[in-house]
């Protein structure tokens, strides 16, 4: 049957505490959260035993996102060094995933690439921006290898998450560098906002192995031709609100026979400002509502 994750999107201003509570008073079956939030906690001076106290009783699905996953050079060594501590932190605390999203993660240094505005001396990260879809898919896949050999020896999955507005930006690229990677702890999450952005229709998903997906976000966006296009502005709607087929590409997840997480993924500077516990219990009757869970 499927099952809700309260994403930290939901709660997004509420510290890891509150955001716990949260998820436990709602009845949430797990949680997918910012991976930043936990370090705060435990930088602040709180203890692994103190985390896995407030946890009890709560399934950690998911953390992340790892970003800018196809670094190169001295940048690789960072990027492992970071998924080394997620993957540690990960088992300790009884996590099934770990998030990997493709970069360059901010669109304005990719707007600038592409608009011709980013100079040889400017320090902001372009990860792979202008190397063909061949060179693209080949490093990012050797990444993910390795990142997943180190998730493995910790039992931990890995999912990734192409981003709408960088070159490695679609589904099928992701399922690509899977299969390149050939590491079978990795599949992606079905993105309802990134992939429709991207053109990638619900007839697409319901042409994946269902073991292929790992996660679900359900969220919603409005349209836009910008080919570079600001998660900012066309995020920033209630789920429902905008212009996304939600329950096509839901019905299209199920037809592969998928069973698993779905989360209630949001980006909306407007909801942001509201009471987090409302707008996480709103989301989770939502999709009670959208999976038919409850009825």
């Amino acid at each position: 049957m499927a099952k809700i994750s309260m994403n930290s999107t939901a709660t997004k201003y509420c510290n890891l505490v509150q955001e716990i509570k949260i998820a436990k008073e709602l009845e949430f079956e797990g949680v997918e959260i910012v991976i930043e939030k936990i370090y705060s906690f435990l930088e602040a001076g709180y203890d692994e035993k103190e985390l896995l106290s407030l946890l009890e009783g709560l399934q950690v699905v998911s953390i992340g996102a790892m970003q800018n996953i196809e670094r190169q050079g001295a940048d690789y060594d960072v990027f492992m060094k970071e998924m080394k501590r997620a993957c540690e932190l990960g088992e300790k605390i009884g996590t099934k995933m770990i998030q990997l999203c493709t970069g360059p993660g901010d669109v304005n240094t990719v707007r600038d690439f592409y608009g011709g505005k980013l100079t040889d001396s400017d320090p902001r990260y372009r990860g792979l921006l202008g190397a063909s879809e061949d060179e693209l898919i080949e490093k990012t896949a050797a990444n993910v290898a390795a990142a997943a050999d180190l998730a493995a020896d910790h039992g931990i999955e890995l999912f990734l998450e192409p981003l709408a507005w960088v070159p490695l930006k679609k589904i099928s690229q992701a399922v690509s560098v899977i299969e390149a990677a050939g590491k079978n702890n990795v599949g992606v999450v079905i993105d309802l906002w990134h992939m429709w952005t991207c053109g990638e229709t619900p007839e697409y998903v319901a042409s994946l192995d269902k073991n292929m997906i790992k996660m679900v976000h359900i969220c919603d966006g409005i349209r836009t031709d910008d080919p570079i296009p600001d998660q900012d502005v066309l995020r920033n709607v209630w789920t429902g609100e905008g212009d996304i087929p939600i329950k096509r590409y839901i019905d299209a997840v199920k037809s592969t026979g998928y069973d698993g997480w779905y989360s209630t993924e949001i980006f909306s500077k407007k909801i942001y400002e509201r009471d987090p516990r409302q707008t996480a219990g709103l989301l989770k009757q939502n999709f009670e509502y959208m999976l038919g869970i409850n009825m």
